[in-house]
């Protein structure tokens, strides 16, 4: 994937690895688990931030959050995604931005969020990568600091996404997850086993997490006209 800097703090993808085809497949899935969440919405009330986490690591969380934030910037949302990720910060680094101020910057307010958020091609996506990797990120996660940053997000965007560690391994994504409006889990059909998946729904019970529901990922297809396509 080629990633080049337009401007000054401006990121271009070549389209091959976050981006999709709107007659592709995939698009349709995402934009089927869009259209589930706004139903939500309308029943529940408003679902502005979201954590994206699973079981275990490789399960293809950070795929599917790339792939969901381009599809709601396809449908003129002003999306955020943000890495909260500090264990591996898959995003910042496919970005090319793992070295730039980041999350944990503005939260010890070394630099302000307007300063490091990066705006992606798409004009209504933007991105604030992982920034400096801290020694005690479970306790920015848990500051008012972060409370308060998540608030003053959701005045400016429409869907803030935050893309978490595996919550079966780091506490970080339930802290997350509990002050996110709502949850998505990936399960991997290949890898994710259903003890995996219990304990993932028990651990986001145990804050009283929204649970928005699970997204099964690496599932396979055998179709007349698309035999063995891999797709959520």
């Amino acid at each position: 994937m080629l990633i080049k800097r337009k401007e000054k703090n401006t990121i271009i993808t070549d389209g091959n690895e976050m981006t999709m085809q709107k007659n592709s497949v995939a698009y349709e899935k995402f934009s089927s688990i869009q259209t589930n969440i706004q139903f939500m919405e309308r029943k529940a009330g408003s679902v502005q931030t979201i954590a994206v986490t699973s079981a275990n690591k490789g399960e293809g969380k950070s795929f599917f959050i790339t792939n969901y934030a381009n599809t709601s910037a396809l449908y003129k949302q002003k999306t955020l995604l943000i890495d909260v990720d500090f264990y591996n910060p898959k995003i910042s680094k496919q970005y090319k931005s793992k070295l730039m101020p980041g999350l944990s910057n503005v939260l010890v307010d070394m630099i302000a969020f307007e300063e490091a958020v990066i705006p992606l091609e798409n004009k209504y996506l933007s991105f604030l990568p992982i920034g400096t990797l801290p020694p005690n990120p479970l306790e920015l996660l848990r500051s008012d600091e972060f409370k308060t940053l998540l608030t003053k997000l959701k005045e400016e965007f429409d869907v803030i996404l935050l893309d978490c560690p595996p919550i079966n391994l780091f506490t970080d994504a339930r802290v997350v997850a509990a002050e996110s409006d709502g949850t998505i889990l990936l399960v991997n059909s290949q890898t994710t086993s259903e003890e995996d998946v219990r304990k993932s729904k028990s651990l986001l019970d145990q804050v009283d997490a929204n649970i928005l529901g699970a997204v099964l990922n690496n599932k396979r297809y055998n179709q007349k006209q698309m035999a063995s396509y891999n797709y959520y």
